[in-house]
């Protein structure tokens, strides 16, 4: 998860370098929102287990 955050990091840093990459932002903010998703299901998970 944290290596799926840093990538998001890099699409956004990247955004800032192309800012006539509107689509490729939006892809980016898509990857945002499935890794925080990921996370919140991975902390649920670990919840239920213990």
């Amino acid at each position: 998860s944290a290596f799926s955050l840093a990538q998001s990091v890099n699409s956004i840093h990247y955004f800032q370098q192309s800012v006539n990459s509107i689509h490729y932002f939006q892809h980016s903010q898509l990857i945002v929102f499935t890794t925080s998703s990921t996370q919140s299901q991975s902390v649920n998970s670990i919840h239920y287990f213990r």
